[in-house]
């Protein structure tokens, strides 16, 4: 599991070559219309990100290599209670 570091951007480029954005559905949060929040990023499988949540509460997620049949990968909750 990569975990990002303080300061990294996300528009880095990796050692070996560029990165492919992909956008992915973050498990169990819901959007202003109820349907699951998205993410998008150029950050390889197994990273892990944080996104606020529930009016700003920070919730970690793990990008996963999962696809959906809209064309996201699952982003799996990590602090989900």
């Amino acid at each position: 599991m990569r975990v990002r570091e303080a300061g990294e951007s996300e528009n880095s480029t990796s050692v070996g070559g560029a990165r492919t954005l992909r956008r992915y559905t973050l498990l169990r949060t819901a959007g202003a219309h109820g349907s699951p929040e998205q993410y998008e990023t150029g950050w390889p499988t197994g990273t892990v990100i944080t996104h606020r949540v529930d009016g700003g509460h920070p919730q970690r997620f793990e990008l996963t290599d999962v696809p959906f049949g809209d064309g996201t990968y699952a982003a799996e909750p990590l602090d989900y209670l």
